[in-house]
């Protein structure tokens, strides 16, 4: 969503409802903008966030058990995709 100029943070702030209407158990959150819904999300929504790819990668091994689903939502300028294709070739 870093490519969305001006409206980023509006954007960012305004995806926290459709997060919280999706009954996500956990959420993980990646750089600058996307703090913002970590801090704003419910606490009845567990969060994770982290400024690092690596971090986030290391930490969903860790974390993910068979049977979760995951979905990623990210900016392409932040390069989260890295993160799958990680997964991918680890499997």
């Amino acid at each position: 969503m870093l490519e969305l100029g001006k409206k980023t943070s509006k954007y960012h702030v305004e995806i926290i409802d459709s997060i919280v209407k999706s009954n996500a158990d956990v959420v993980y959150t990646v750089g600058k903008y996307s703090k913002m819904i970590n801090k704003n999300l419910p606490k009845s929504i567990e969060s994770f966030h982290c400024n690092d790819l690596d971090v986030l990668y290391n930490y969903l091994r860790q974390n993910i058990i068979e049977g979760d689903f995951i979905m990623i939502k990210g900016s392409n300028s932040i390069n989260l995709n890295s993160v799958c294709v990680k997964s991918k070739d680890n499997m």
